[in-house]
C-alpha cells in the first residue's frame, strides 16, 4: 500500500461503527418488519446486487426483497466490513491503479460530482484528491453528498440527447461531446453557434419571448447551472453534465492547442478581453489568440470587427456581451463569420482575467455558485438572483 493510501483509513472502520450501530438500533424494528414481510410471501428475505470497484473486483452488496428502506440492510454490510459509507467509487467502468488496496465506499467525491454535474476533473485526478482526504474532509464529503442527493438524484430519469425545457431546446451533452463538437471541422462555411442557458435565459425568454425562438436557431444550446438541473429533474430528465462556459474554457483551450486551433475573445470592458488572453496564453502555453476585442461595439462597429475576426484566421470565437446582447448578436451577424464555431458566453472573461474570482469548490459542488456571485456583486446580481430565481422555481412548479 502506497503512503498516499496508508494516510487514507476512510473514516476508520471503529469510527464507523460508532455511526453505524445507533443507526442499527434505529432500523431494527424496520428489518423485523421486512423479514416478516418476506417469509409471509414466501420468498427470499434477502437479493444481492453486483458492483465492479476501481480495482476491477466485484462487490455483491445484499438488500432487502420486501418493505421499506430495502438498501438500509447496507448498514449491516458496513458493520460487516464488505464495503465503507465513505470510500472509492463503484460501477465507473475503469480500473485504477492507484485506488486498489482503497476501501470501495456508499459515498465518494465522484459520485458527489456526478450528482452535481461538476466535470471539471476526471476520475482519476478526483480519486487522488479524494486518497488525501482527513476525517473531516471525509465528514463534509458526506454532508455534501446528502445535500446533493436531495437536491439532484437522478435515479431513473430519462436521458434524452436532445429535449425541450419551457419551450427552448436543450441538448444534453457531456463537457467533452460539446469540447468535440465545437473544435470539430465544420460542414459548411459560416460559425456554428452554442449558446449557455442558465435560469437568467429562462427568465429573460418569459418576459421576452422572442428570445426563446432566438436560442432555439443555435446549433447547440447547452444546460448550465443547478437551476436548469432542478428543472430538467422536474421534467423526469437527467442533464448528463453542468455544461457551463467557466468549467469548459480549460477543456476547450487544451482541445484548441493540440489541434492549433485558434481563439477570439470579443466582450467585456476595455481591458478585460486581454487581461483573459494574457491568462490564458501563461495556463496553456503554445495557445493561439487569434486577437481580442472589447464588447462595446455599435451596428456600425460590427461590420468592421467581423472582418478583423474572419482576417486572423480565427477558428473559435468567444463572445461576451451578456444576454440577450450577445445571443441576437451572433444571430444577425453567424451567416458573415468565417470561425468553426461561435460561443455566447456571458461573464466569462471577467473570470478568466482574474477580475472576478471564482467560487470555492465546495460552493460549485453543491450547485451553489450563485451564491458566490451574489456576494461578489450584490447590486448588479440581485435581480437576477433573489427576484429571478424564486420567479423561476415558481414557474417550475407551476408548470409541474
Amino acid at each position: 500500500m502506497s503512503t498516499l493510501q496508508q494516510q487514507n483509513k476512510w473514516i476508520g472502520w471503529h469510527a464507523e461503527q460508532v455511526l453505524m450501530f445507533p443507526l442499527v438500533t434505529l432500523l431494527s424494528v424496520v428489518w423485523v418488519m421486512n423479514v416478516l414481510l418476506a417469509k409471509m410471501q414466501g420468498s427470499a428475505v434477502l437479493k444481492s446486487s453486483r458492483h465492479m470497484t476501481l480495482s476491477g473486483h466485484e462487490l455483491v452488496l445484499r438488500q432487502f426483497t420486501h418493505g421499506i428502506l430495502r438498501h438500509s440492510f447496507w448498514v449491516w454490510e458496513i458493520l460487516n466490513g464488505r464495503v465503507s459509507l465513505v470510500g472509492m467509487p463503484l460501477n465507473t467502468g475503469r480500473r485504477l491503479g492507484v485506488a486498489a488496496a482503497a476501501q470501495p465506499g456508499l459515498v465518494s467525491l465522484w459520485q458527489l460530482r456526478q450528482l452535481s454535474g461538476l466535470s471539471e476533473a476526471g476520475l482519476y485526478d478526483t480519486v487522488i484528491r479524494q486518497l488525501r482526504y482527513s476525517r473531516v474532509e471525509q465528514l463534509q464529503l458526506l454532508i455534501k453528498f446528502g445535500v446533493a442527493k436531495c437536491l439532484y438524484q437522478q435515479a431513473n430519469l430519462h436521458r434524452p440527447a436532445c429535449f425541450q425545457l419551457f419551450g427552448m431546446r436543450i441538448n444534453n451533452l457531456s463537457m467533452d461531446e460539446a469540447v468535440a463538437r465545437i473544435t470539430a471541422e465544420p460542414m459548411y462555411d459560416s460559425a456554428r453557434v452554442g449558446y449557455f442557458v442558465n435560469v437568467n435565459s429562462f427568465n429573460i425568454a418569459h418576459s421576452r419571448p422572442g428570445f426563446r425562438a432566438l436560442v432555439n436557431t443555435a446549433d447547440w444550446v447547452f444546460a448550465d447551472g443547478s437551476g436548469v438541473r432542478l428543472a430538467a429533474k422536474h421534467q423526469g430528465i437527467a442533464l448528463r453534465d453542468n455544461v457551463n462556459g467557466t468549467d469548459m474554457l480549460p477543456k476547450l483551450c487544451e482541445q484548441a492547442r493540440n489541434q492549433g486551433l485558434s481563439l477570439y475573445l470579443l466582450g467585456a470592458d476595455k481591458g478585460v478581453a486581454e487581461a483573459a488572453a494574457a491568462a490564458l496564453r501563461t495556463q496553456f502555453p503554445g495557445l493561439r489568440i487569434a486577437g481580442t476585442e472589447h464588447g462595446y461595439i455599435d451596428h456600425h462597429d460590427s461590420q468592421a470587427v467581423i472582418e478583423r475576426i474572419n482576417a486572423a484566421g480565427t477558428d473559435i470565437l468567444l463572445v461576451g456581451m451578456g444576454s440577450p446582447i450577445q445571443e441576437q448578436w451572433l444571430r444577425d451577424h453567424a451567416q458573415r463569420l468565417h470561425c468553426r464555431s461561435a460561443l455566447a458566453v456571458g461573464g466569462l472573461f471577467d473570470f478568466c482575467s482574474g477580475r472576478i474570482p471564482r467560487a470555492p469548490l465546495w460552493m460549485r459542488e453543491l450547485g451553489l455558485e450563485w451564491v458566490w456571485r451574489l456576494l461578489q456583486e450584490p447590486k448588479a446580481k440581485f435581480h437576477r438572483y433573489v427576484i429571478g430565481n424564486p420567479q423561476f422555481l415558481f414557474r417550475m412548479i407551476k408548470h409541474s
